[in-house]
């Protein structure tokens, strides 16, 4: 039965064949045949490339993030980040308070004692130390006469720019870091309560 079958199918395809190139031409029939191929494989290309082309949907009004936000593109999606110094999901972000930071954008944690920083602080790196104070944690107190004040009525002058102090001991009759040493170009009297200052000869 199947000898049959393709006895009968193979001159029918031969004269089906003969019968079109008759009518339409040998050479209109390669065309034919030679644009159906050509637009089956540019139909493939496209389908190939439509799933691939990725649309950027950071490039309108940030993705929908915050404007506090980092939009960030991906294939077929996009992912919002708050930015440093602010917390949330990325679609709204608040920014920290003074005196604190942002940890891993998702919670405001407070500087060290003895310490300050700004609105919206990213790091424990903008939490600046109090003057008088230094260290990591802004624990440790100077070693100046903020700390450990000035003898003998000395008066301690506080240098802001680099954070510094010290003790002036002018008309004292004193010297030494804290005022503490008497100058021999000075005497104190008990009895008028004074400090008199004379020349050496």
């Amino acid at each position: 039965m199947v000898i049959v079958w393709m006895v009968i199918k193979v001159p029918f395809q031969e004269n089906v064949f003969k019968k079109v190139q008759l009518e339409i031409g040998v050479p209109f029939l390669v065309f034919v045949m030679v644009f159906s191929f050509l637009f089956l494989i540019f139909f493939a290309l496209i389908l190939f490339f439509s799933k691939n082309i990725d649309i950027d949907e950071c490039l309108i009004n940030n993705g929908g993030c915050d404007s506090k936000a980092i939009c960030t593109n991906e294939i077929g999606s996009f992912n919002c980040k708050c930015k440093p110094g602010y917390i949330g999901n990325g679609i709204e972000c608040i920014g920290c308070n003074e005196n604190e930071y942002s940890f891993n954008e998702t919670i405001c944690v407070s500087c060290p004692d003895n310490s300050i920083s700004s609105l919206a602080s990213s790091s424990i790196i903008d939490c600046k130390c109090l003057p008088g104070y230094e260290g990591i944690q802004c624990d440790i107190q100077k070693e100046d006469c903020r700390k450990n004040g000035c003898q003998n009525n000395g008066k301690c002058v506080i240098i802001s720019f680099n954070d510094t102090a010290y003790c002036d001991c002018t008309n004292t009759g004193f010297d030494g870091i804290n005022c503490q040493t008497q100058n021999g170009n000075y005497f104190y009297s008990k009895k008028e309560k004074k400090l008199f200052f004379f020349k050496k000869k």
